[in-house]
């Protein structure tokens, strides 16, 4: 096979060689391997503990962990910290900074599930975990009757831009 075949033979990188193509497509499979896509993996981990910021999902946590004690949808600032966790605005004081933030704020629709018996609120962003803690019990009874007198409160159209 001559050069200008070989290059024409090439589509999906057109003037690459057969091994820098070869290396481009193997390059390509070992960075979407790295993020946790697969529901039973996920779920796999989220069952071992091992939940990953930006990878897990609501839906393999409610798989491993079933329904939480508490739950919430609301519009929320998040601050993302150096560390990867993103804390929800609700979690900072009026006036405080929270430690090792990165200056930077997400705001959108934010979904919370409060686990009593582990200890441990989630917040998820685009359906992607940012926010992990571990609170005492007598503190998640509290954040989650603050969510239910909120929920109380919110406007028939609050509750319809929260849903889309």
């Amino acid at each position: 096979m001559s050069a200008t075949e070989r290059d024409r033979d090439v589509r999906s990188f057109p003037g690459c060689s057969r091994g820098l193509s070869a290396a481009l497509v193997v390059a390509l499979m070992v960075a979407a391997c790295t993020a946790v896509s697969l529901p039973d993996e996920q779920r796999r981990l989220v069952a071992e503990g091992d939940l990953r910021l930006q990878q897990i999902t609501s839906r393999a946590v409610l798989a491993a962990w079933g329904r939480p004690s508490y739950s919430s949808v609301q519009r929320t600032q998040f601050f993302p910290l150096t560390a990867g966790n993103w804390v929800p605005g609700f979690r900072v004081k009026l006036g405080d900074l929270p430690a090792e933030w990165d200056l930077t704020t997400v705001i959108g629709e934010g979904l919370f599930l409060a686990y009593v018996d582990r200890g441990e609120v989630l917040g998820f962003y685009e359906d992607r975990l940012v926010y992990r803690e571990h609170l005492p019990e007598k503190q998640i009874h509290a954040l989650g009757k603050e969510w239910r007198r909120e929920a109380l409160f919110r406007t028939r159209l609050e509750d319809a831009s929260l849903r889309r």
